[in-house]
């Protein structure tokens, strides 16, 4: 299948171009998705209420949730924060988990 496609790549473009400059709808698409980057949206620093200081991790996500809900932030912002908060939640669980087993294991060596 790649071999013929391959052989032919040239011409194939130049007629998706051809049928676009045409006016087909589906070829100007596909001419329009090569040539334009997709649109993200631009992250901006947001503040949430409740996430910085001593907070739990529980109350942190709920901060967020709450500023999701009210509209503070939208929820792309909130899925990142707490795709962030989630990966904080792991590296602390490893950390906890190392402390113990060191601990475990210093208190079978003596």
């Amino acid at each position: 299948m790649r071999k013929p496609l391959e052989k032919n790549g040239k011409a194939i473009i130049a007629k998706v171009v051809d049928m676009a400059l045409e006016g087909d709808p589906q070829a100007m698409k596909i001419c329009c998705d090569k040539l334009l980057p997709n649109l993200r949206g631009a992250d901006q620093v947001v503040v949430v209420d409740g996430i910085t200081g001593n907070s739990s991790i529980t109350e942190k996500a709920e901060a967020i949730v709450n500023a999701t809900v009210t509209g503070k932030i939208p929820p792309d912002q909130a899925t990142s924060l707490l795709s962030a908060l989630a990966s904080c939640c792991r590296i602390i669980e490893a950390g906890e988990l190392l402390a113990r087993i060191e601990a475990l294991e210093a208190q079978l060596g003596q």
